[in-house]
């Protein structure tokens, strides 16, 4: 014998009209929960309608607070992230914003996690950590600061996108700094790992003075195959140059 299944039919949400109509069927028929069942099936159809027990919850709501509405439901407030709390945790960034957060809940008798919902929810505050990096991301030279920064100092000058002087396509395969000396002094500079700004800074003076002219004509002349690879492309992708010395 093979068993069927039954489909699951999900119970829509009764608007206010016929939570009243609801309400006023069980008083029409003797305040009888199975009676109204019956009677508001034309109502809503066989599949449709609110089962006696959803009736009867609606009933007593409307008993208890004279309302079909639904009741909100309160919020729970975690003691925790009280408003003295909050004060307390938003004191101590001011005063030390470099504290982590554990040492911070530490001091404020707080837990770990009460802290980070402080900083995170309540304050809109992000942990971050600082990072000392020798190239900027490209994101870096067009984000708003920055572009605001430039215009103002030169209004009508700045070669970037969208700006009075359009950025020239593929211009890093262009740019002799780009394709050569940048990748050639840092691997002359980072050769013996330098530990302080005082041997970093020696190592690129060191680079750039060691720079024979032989290398720079070879440059120029790389720089030249560019611009005739530039040219047959229309301006394409340069992947087929290679940089000799």
């Amino acid at each position: 014998m093979s068993v069927k299944a039954l489909p699951f039919v999900k119970m829509p949400s009764i608007s206010i009209e016929n939570r009243i109509k609801n309400i006023e069927t069980y008083n029409e028929n003797g305040r009888c929960v199975k009676t109204t069942y019956r009677k508001i099936r034309d109502m809503f159809g066989r599949h449709g309608r609110p089962s006696e027990n959803a009736i009867k919850n609606l009933v007593d709501k409307f008993k208890s607070t004279g309302s079909t509405n639904n009741i909100p439901t309160p919020i729970r407030v975690r003691p925790g992230r009280s408003a003295e709390n909050i004060a307390a945790v938003s004191e101590s960034v001011e005063q030390d914003p470099n504290l982590s957060i554990p040492r911070r809940s530490q001091q404020l008798g707080l837990s770990t996690m009460t802290t980070w919902r402080i900083l995170r929810k309540d304050l809109s505050l992000k942990p971050y950590k600082v990072q000392l990096v020798q190239e900027l991301k490209p994101a870096d030279h067009y984000v708003r600061q920055t572009m605001d920064l430039l215009q103002t100092k030169f209004p009508d000058r700045v070669i970037s996108r969208n700006s009075a002087v359009n950025w020239p396509p593929r211009s890093c395969d262009l740019t002799p700094l780009d394709y050569f000396l940048w990748g050639y002094v840092k691997d002359k500079v980072y050769a013996d790992n330098p530990l302080t700004i005082e041997a970093l800074k020696a190592n690129i003076e060191r680079a750039i003075r060691e720079i024979e002219p032989q290398l720079c004509q070879n440059v120029i002349t790389n720089f030249n195959k560019r611009i005739d690879v530039c040219r047959r492309t229309g301006g394409g992708h340069l992947n087929d140059i290679i940089f000799h010395l």
